[in-house]
């Protein structure tokens, strides 16, 4: 399912600002991205995300952008700095290095700047925690809407499924009369004057009939449609179940386009299979 929903929000003096944007996937793939001081936050927040959603790609973002009066504006670690320096011209002289040390070299180390401001991890992820909800709840309440809609699709292409096989179970009972008749004649043709033997002849007909009988397969086939029809009302995740009966049902129709010889009843296999396969990929975006 495709969602997407943001939240602003202020923790003292920063902004916060949060964005999740979900795409069809038929697993679940978690991306996040953050301000480095949020990086700690990620196992925490990916634990989350999947309590919330369990299949699609799940992308999010979380920024913080600091604001600062005069009162609290960073200052250098001076300290720290001086011991990035020594240890840079240490590996130089060690290894033989060439060129020179430069600011960009020092500014890119870690921890160079002192804030004033405190910032607890803990806190911050208890601040965090209620928005970041918010937020989920959002993205999920879109994908519903979308869900409900793709719902109605898939329920229509059920009872066109339906239709199909009550068909090929009416002309099921008619095929076997035809097969017959076109067997006899077969025969008839290849033994030319001799004389048949009715009861074997009767004896290979059933024989073949029975090999070509689909009724098994269409009663399965019916069955799988109303347990899909029954998990596509069920709530939670279904989409992986909804997969799977799809399968089943592929394999059941593949089976009665193997027996059937028949060129109508054929064109209403095919067509049950392309209303097969459209629905398997309709489901591929069911969480």
């Amino acid at each position: 399912m495709t969602g997407y929903a943001s939240e602003e929000a202020h923790i003292g003096p920063d902004r916060i600002t949060i964005e999740v944007k979900t795409l069809n996937n038929r697993y679940l793939e978690l991306k996040f991205r953050s301000s480095p001081e949020y990086s700690f936050l990620e196992p925490k927040i990916l634990k989350e995300l999947k309590s919330f959603f369990s299949r699609g790609s799940i992308e999010m973002s979380l920024f913080r952008e600091t604001r600062l009066d005069k009162t609290s504006f960073p200052s250098l670690n001076t300290p720290l700095i001086s011991y990035y320096f020594k240890t840079l011209q240490h590996l130089k002289k060690k290894f033989l290095l060439k060129g020179d040390i430069h600011v960009r070299h020092l500014i890119s180390m870690p921890n160079i700047w002192n804030y004033k401001h405190s910032f607890s991890r803990e806190l911050e992820f208890k601040k965090l925690f209620p928005i970041l909800q918010t937020c989920f709840k959002k993205v999920n309440l879109m994908r519903e809407k979308e869900g409900n809609a793709l719902q109605k699709m898939i329920l229509r292409d059920i009872k066109r499924l339906e239709k199909k096989i009550i068909g090929l179970s009416f002309y099921k009972e008619t095929l076997s009369q035809k097969h017959e008749e076109r067997l006899k004649e077969r025969m008839t043709k290849l033994l030319g004057e001799q004389k048949l033997d009715d009861q074997r002849l009767c004896q290979e007909i059933a024989y073949l009939m029975d090999k070509a009988d689909v009724g098994e397969e269409l009663q399965r086939l019916s069955s799988h449609l109303k347990h899909f029809r029954s998990v596509l009302h069920e709530k939670g995740a279904i989409g992986k179940k909804l997969d799977f009966v799809i399968q089943e049902m592929n394999r059941e129709i593949n089976t009665v386009g193997s027996k059937i010889q028949d060129l109508k009843l054929t064109q209403e296999v095919i067509e049950c299979k392309s209303l097969l396969e459209k629905m398997r990929e309709q489901v591929q975006n069911v969480e």
